[in-house]
């Protein structure tokens, strides 16, 4: 995990004064929300009819 970049640059962020603890804290949690947000929506989406299996697999529709 000491090898992972995304701690080390938010640890550089801070130290070099580009961002607060605060402010990356609070984009945190931004994203975090958008990403359950999307994740609610697309479970409490219905679900796609039958017709749907097959459709955008492929460069061309397959015959049914």
């Amino acid at each position: 995990i000491e090898a992972d970049p995304f701690p080390r640059y938010r640890d550089r962020l801070v130290a070099e004064g580009h961002a607060s603890e605060a402010a990356l804290t609070a984009i945190d949690d931004d994203y975090i929300a958008q990403i359950d947000n999307a994740v609610k929506a697309a479970l409490d989406a219905p679900w796609p009819d039958v017709s749907e299996l097959h459709k955008d697999v492929f460069a061309t529709d397959l015959p049914a």
